[in-house]
Order: structure tokens, then sequence, then C-alpha cells
């Protein structure tokens, strides 16, 4: 079902015994009405379902939430304090699901609970080097070596679209966080746009540079930041396609960037081995970071955007606040640096590192944690649940590997790919929260 639907229960207001039916309708997400039924106050979730085929029939699990709270068991409409003119909300939730591609042409779409394949995706004629879940995961976006990138039906494994239009491999592809557009970055040196519905290619953004590095949305899907091996970032309207602003002062190329959560700010890193934090309204740098020892390849910012990270050629991590200090070190690692992420909840930083294990650590010691082992070859990318409560790992060996974060315990092993894994990634969430808009507060009134 594309539409989410929201129960709305309008009972009789009054004392605590209360007799005769009420009226129940449930609308779309557009506000059109599904289905209209008297209801009894005495019934349960259950009875609702049970009289409802529209609902029984939905093959995505399902919590319906009032006040705050799930109904469930034996909770009554009645006994959970459903009034008139009040609302129950329908909860999709989503499966658990891992995305991993691979070398071998194809990716693929895992269980994370039970670790069974349940999807190959094939179609591809070369490398499939990245893999995007949309965010209510109904969909998959996979970028490859052979110049296009696909986006696929996550239920049937259908092709939905084929992106064409760059002349060199692609090197990555994403959904924009409210799900509207596309980006695709390429050896080709340009990133392109693309509506996510249709297919339909929007804009092709040309930033001056020998090789395109990152390509990324801001959280609020209007903008597209991109560093391209020259000494600049630049920023991109998305609807026009014309860039907007550049962040200046690196004295090399810079290698990647980062948003903040809120997209006010924007973190580089530069060969030059500094790193620059910039207002990404006006431009200005607010603070450049010195300290690392050689190239500074990787950037990340705090989810409550209070630590900046940072990862270079020196193989060293460092934390830093906004002001540039450098708060902590974290070395010792023995190896390249491949990835770095925050924990969800920003109190962990995760790295993935080219002697085949990821590593975890605390960030307000910076203190090693714990390690993520198991795979016999080099690890190429490391990533969180969006919960925190898990990570997954892709490696070179050909499978990718399933944690526990909290004792580092591997759940289990995605085996299947005929080459190496290029990268994994989880589900955005296993909750996706849908109702009408107009429909009023969820609760009471």
């Amino acid at each position: 079902m594309d539409d989410g639907v929201v129960t709305d229960v309008p009972s009789p207001k009054g004392g605590d015994e209360v007799s005769g039916s009420i009226r129940i309708s449930v609308v779309t997400m557009a506000g059109n009405q599904v289905l209209a039924l008297d209801a009894e106050p005495h019934w349960t979730v259950s009875d609702l379902e049970l009289r409802t085929p529209e609902l029984s029939s939905m093959t995505t699990q399902r919590r319906y939430v009032f006040d705050g709270s799930v109904l469930e068991g034996a909770t009554t409409l009645q006994a959970a304090g459903v009034t008139d003119g009040c609302h129950i909300q329908l909860v999709l939730v989503a499966p658990s699901l891992v995305a991993t591609c691979s070398e071998d042409r194809s990716a693929k779409l895992w269980d994370a609970n039970s670790g069974g394949c349940l999807r190959t995706l094939t179609g591809h004629r070369d490398t499939v080097c990245s893999v995007a879940l949309s965010a209510d995961s109904a969909q998959v976006l996979t970028a490859s070596w052979d110049r296009t990138a696909k986006v696929w039906d996550t239920q049937s494994g259908q092709c939905l679209h084929t992106l064409e239009g760059h002349t060199d491999r692609l090197t990555s592809a994403s959904f924009a966080p409210d799900g509207g557009r596309i980006l695709t970055a390429s050896e080709d040196r340009a990133a392109g746009l693309w509506d996510a519905q249709s297919g339909k290619h929007l804009h092709m953004l040309k930033p001056q540079g020998i090789y395109l590095c990152i390509a990324l949305f801001s959280p609020d899907s209007q903008h597209v930041l991109t560093a391209s091996r020259d000494p600049f970032a630049r920023l991109w309207d998305a609807d026009s396609g014309r860039c907007v602003r550049m962040f200046e002062g690196h004295t090399l190329a810079v290698h990647t960037a980062a948003f903040s959560a809120d997209g006010a700010q924007v973190l580089t890193v530069s060969m030059d081995r500094t790193a620059k934090l910039f207002d990404a309204l006006s431009g200005e740098c607010l603070c450049t970071l010195e300290g690392h020892t050689g190239p500074v390849t990787h950037a990340a910012i705090s989810p409550d955007a209070m630590l900046l990270l940072t990862a270079a050629a020196d193989r060293c991590a460092r934390l830093w606040d906004f002001g540039g200090t450098c708060l902590r070190s974290i070395e010792g690692l023995g190896d390249r640096i491949l990835s770095v992420a925050f924990s969800p909840d920003g109190s962990h930083v995760l790295t993935a590192l080219g002697d085949s294990t990821a590593r975890l650590w605390c960030t307000d010691s910076g203190e090693f944690v714990r390690w993520f082992g198991g795979h016999r070859e080099s690890m190429l990318s490391a990533a969180f649940s969006s919960d925190g409560a898990r990570v997954v790992t892709a490696s070179m060996d050909r499978t990718a590997r399933l944690f526990d974060a909290a004792s580092g315990d591997c759940l289990c092993v995605f085996r299947g790919h005929a080459r190496p894994v290029m990268g994994a990634t989880f589900s955005p969430s296993s909750v996706v929260q849908l109702r009408a808009p107009g429909a009023g507060p969820v609760g009471k009134a």
C-alpha cells in the first residue's frame, strides 16, 4: 500500500459506561476515505481488524497508537480514553532490511533478523558500487560502474527506472531526505539530479575539478553539496541546478564534506592536512582544524552538532569542538581508515579499517570500546542501524556481517555475493508513522 492510513475515531463524551456504536472512518494521507464502519466502544484492536479486511489484509506489520501509547492486548477503545474527536494513529512497521552491493554486478536485500536473502537485484552490467533504501524502504537505489543508476521495487525486485546520462562510472547515488529527488555522482566530474517518482533527469551539476569526490543532499533536500578535488566545496540549489555558494580557504584539494544535522554548518577536509567549518548560509569560515600530519580524508558532524570528527592518512581520528579545539585523538589504529561515523545518539564513533576490523570508540573519553571482526579480508565500510543497536560491515571477502553494537557479537553473516561486497546499509527506520494532513492531533483533542 503506497498510502498510510489513520483511523479517525470519534466516540461519545460522557460517563464511564458507553452504549451504542461509534463511527470509525479510515482515511489516506491525502484525506481520501478508505472505509467507514460502526464500531463498539468495547472493541479491541483485534476486533477492529477482524471486522475490516482492508486493514487485516495489509502485509506490513501495524501498530495503533493513541495519546502516545500503543493499543494492544485486551485494551478497549473506551478503556484507552478515546473520546469524541480523537484519532488513533496507524503506525506501519517496515521490515528491518540490510542492502548490499557487490563487484558481482548485483545488489541483495536481506532480512536483518534472520539473515535470509530476500531478493537479488540484477541488471547492471558492471560493479554495483553504491546501494541505498528509500525512507519508507519501498524502493532500492543502486549506482554502478556501467554509468547508470537504477531504482527498484523492494517487494517485487522489479527495476522501475534506469537513470542514464552520465558518461563515466558512477560512484554513488542517494535519495533526498524528503524522497522527491535522486542524486548521482560520477567520475565524469558531474552530479545528476533526477525526479525520484518518474526517473526524469532534472539537472547536471558540473563543478570544476579533476574528480568528483562527493555529492550529498542537505538535510532539508533543498541543496546539494559537492567536493571535486580542487580547493573548494560548492553548494547548489536543487531546484535550479545553480551553484549558489563556494566554500573557500583550503590550499589543496578538498577530499570530502559533510552537513550538520540542521544544515546550518558545512565541514570540509582537505589534502592540505586541515579541516574547515563553514556557515552554510553565508559561506564564512568559522574555524580551521589543524593537527593532522597527513591528508585529511573523512569528516562527520555529531547528530547533536556538538562535535566534529575527522580522520586522516596519518591513521588517526580526532574529535573537535565547534571552536576548532581538538578534544580527543583516537590513535593506534594500525591501518588506514576507510570510513568513520557517529552513532545515532553521538555517544560513540565507528571506524572501518583496512585490517579487516571495525572499531567502536567512546566520544567522551576517546577510549576504545570494542571491535567487530571475523572478516578474512579488508573491510570496505561499516554503518550503524538507525537505532544504533546494530552494526553492519562490508568486506573484500565477499560477505557482509551483522553485529550487536553493545556486545560486539556477530549476529549473522550475509553470504551469497560472488565478488567483494562494496557496501552495506540498513533500511533507514523500522517504523514509519503516517497520518492524514489536517486530521487533528494524535491523541486527545
